[in-house]
């Protein structure tokens, strides 16, 4: 659909099916990652970005949630496949001993020297349809190239965490089979803000709200409500959810007066139109779901406009601090925050060590 890899600048624009890489790969484009990150602390988050992060497990995993609950169980199939389980096949040849045991009731001789790839050939001389382990994991990865894979625990743990939320009283409606309907997934928006290239990436754009899809996965069980605040907060979400009510105004704008594209298939052919119909902010929805233990969801629905003012001003701010780091030092060298020397007194230090 989109002539783009991963790694290419993507033009600006709207975009309804843009790979997720080709999303996350852009060199240039600033998100709300960055944006909530230089606000905790800049010097870190240009550490980072030289040093280079990981993707971890849990990231895989939420994404897999993400296909499975905003774009459907064909979506999930396509980019992410259960990881090898040897225990799926309980007959396969596994170790050389086994292979070696296999040619000697087959009358075989002259086997101790041999490496453990000759044997293999060896047995499949004999018998070309002979269960060994190393063939049946190659073949496997063959044939799900290109995918994500997660562990047998996981894949169960999204579907599950699908069916919990297609009986959940408030979500049910607007579902079937585990994936929600209304609206389109995954909208990704490449606009300009002032200086730089921004980018935002909608899990599930509704005509007046943004649903936004958290997995996370408490240290301790607890009520569900209580987990989840401290989530929010922990996580800096509010900075994260006013970084994209903010962006989406502007793109509305650049929308309404026609200075901005379009790229790929929306729902039906005014759904845009309806999106920034409004003045107003649409409604920014969270949909919560634990990971660990139960796979249950919570909806939060973000409605203080004082907190969602103050957290709009921090994202400029945290815009303002990045375009200074920049001006001082670059993009590809270390930031030097100088930060001045502080007093503790007998007031601030308090339950110290003795």
């Amino acid at each position: 659909m989109f002539d783009l890899k991963p790694g290419d600048p993507v033009p600006l624009g709207i975009y309804f099916g843009l790979p997720e890489d080709v999303y996350h790969a852009d060199p240039e484009a600033k998100g709300s990652s960055t944006v909530k990150e230089v606000h905790i602390n800049p010097a870190d988050y240009q550490h980072e970005q030289l040093n280079g992060g990981k993707e971890s497990v849990a990231f895989d995993l939420g994404s897999a949630l993400h296909a499975r609950i905003l774009e459907g169980e064909a979506a999930l199939h396509e980019r992410f496949a259960q990881a090898f389980n040897p225990e799926d096949h309980p007959e396969a040849l596994v170790t050389s001993g086994d292979l070696i045991d296999f040619l000697k009731k087959h009358d075989q001789k002259g086997m101790s020297n041999k490496k453990k790839g000759d044997l293999i050939e060896w047995v499949q001389e004999i018998d070309p349809d002979a269960k060994i382990m190393d063939v049946l994991k190659k073949e496997f990865y063959a044939q799900h190239e290109g995918k994500i894979f997660i562990s047998l625990d996981d894949w169960e743990l999204v579907e599950s965490a699908a069916q919990m939320l297609q009986q959940d009283h408030d979500l049910g409606p607007v579902m079937s089979n585990g994936a929600i309907i209304k609206g389109a997934p995954e909208v990704s928006m490449f606009y300009m803000d002032g200086d730089l290239k921004r980018k935002l990436r909608i899990d599930r754009l509704l005509r007046h709200a943004q649903v936004d899809l958290k997995s996370f996965s408490p240290q301790t069980t607890g009520n569900m409500e209580r987990l989840v605040r401290h989530a929010i907060f922990k996580r800096f979400y509010e900075l994260q959810a006013a970084d994209y009510l903010r962006s989406f105004g502007i793109v509305k704008e650049l929308y309404r007066t026609g200075d901005i594209d379009v790229f790929g298939k929306q729902p039906y052919e005014t759904f845009l139109d309806e999106c920034f119909e409004s003045d107003d902010d649409p409604a920014w929805i969270w949909v919560f779901v634990k990971t660990k233990g139960c796979p249950q969801p919570l909806i939060v629905n973000w409605t203080g406009p004082q907190r969602i003012a103050d957290a709009k001003q921090k994202v400029v701010e945290a815009l303002d601090t990045y375009r200074f780091f920049v001006g001082e030092y670059g993009i590809d060298k270390p930031w030097h925050p100088q930060h001045p020397a502080i007093d503790l007194d007998d007031d601030d230090y308090r339950g110290g060590a003795s």
